[in-house]
């Protein structure tokens, strides 16, 4: 295992962790922003957990083709919906766009 590829692994395990953890605690956020959160860091943790058993089964994943592909395709499938959480929570939950947000009411 590559430093890089543990420190990939040890991000994503710590930040699928703290998403979990700050679901714990109340805050003024909304319930939908802590429901994103929560299957965010379930995501994350999730991935680290298929990362680490594609690590350490490697020969015997290889020696399939097809279900190195088909764990390849989840794997990356698993990581792309933990982007796209993780990208909404960022989003903060605006839902509009600048432009349709700095117009007044009355001139829609």
């Amino acid at each position: 295992m590559t430093k890089f590829q543990l420190a990939m692994f040890m991000v994503q395990l710590l930040g699928g962790s703290l998403l979990l953890v700050g679901t714990l605690f109340p805050r003024r956020k909304p319930a939908q922003s802590r429901v994103n959160e929560l299957w965010a860091g379930c995501l994350c943790l999730l991935s680290a957990g298929f990362w680490w058993y594609g690590y350490n089964h490697y020969y015997s994943i290889r020696s399939s083709i097809e279900f190195f592909v088909s764990f390849t395709l989840f794997k990356y499938t698993l990581d792309g919906v933990a982007i796209a959480f993780l990208m909404k929570i960022l989003r903060g939950g605006r839902k509009g766009s600048v432009a349709t947000e700095s117009v007044p009411e009355n001139v829609r």
